[in-house]
């Protein structure tokens, strides 16, 4: 229905720790990210991690795992052609800026924290407009900012598209 809150408009899930998800909600998301090409191993240690971390940034965890599917398949080891780096793909200048050096780019822990980390910025920046964070956080906030909106670039108009789904998907999997 129109009227209905999309996940970006709804306040962060509760962590599992809390009770807030049941174990037959996590199973279903760590399936999905499984059924998709996520590295098995690593699954199960970035899910605990990002629910801890998203919590100081009050950003919806199913939102973050549906975009470390897109940017690496969970693969800590994950090097792009154009220098992204890690689980969350982060780009060597935007990773020196959130204190990530040498090996920390492939370090899952610092990995994520600071892709986390970039994203609530991101989220902030673009005023918690999930579509415009994830372009920012593809093709840079200034494409954003200069396009008033998602760049018309075809690789970014791509990854807000798939992100934005898989994240529809995690989401339906803890609320629906």
């Amino acid at each position: 229905p129109a009227s209905a809150i999309r996940p970006e408009q709804a306040a962060p899930p509760p962590s599992p720790r809390s009770g807030g998800f049941d174990s037959g909600a996590v199973a279903a998301i760590k399936d999905y990210l499984l059924a998709r090409g996520a590295t098995p191993g690593v699954v199960g240690q970035t899910f605990q991690l990002v629910w801890e971390e998203v919590k100081r940034y009050s950003l919806d965890p199913t939102l973050v795992l549906a975009l470390i599917l897109q940017e690496s398949g969970y693969n800590p080891k994950a090097h792009s052609g154009v220098g992204a780096k890690g689980l969350m793909q982060i780009m060597p200048a935007t990773g020196q800026g959130l204190g990530l050096r040498g090996a920390d780019f492939y370090d899952p822990v610092k990995n994520v924290k600071a892709g986390i980390r970039y994203l609530a910025e991101m989220m902030s920046r673009f005023g918690g407009d999930v579509k415009k964070a994830l372009a920012a956080y593809n093709a840079g906030p200034g494409a954003v900012e200069k396009y008033n909106g998602i760049p018309p670039y075809k690789e970014t108009k791509g990854y807000v598209k798939n992100v934005y789904a898989t994240y529809l998907q995690l989401y339906r999997l803890v609320f629906n």
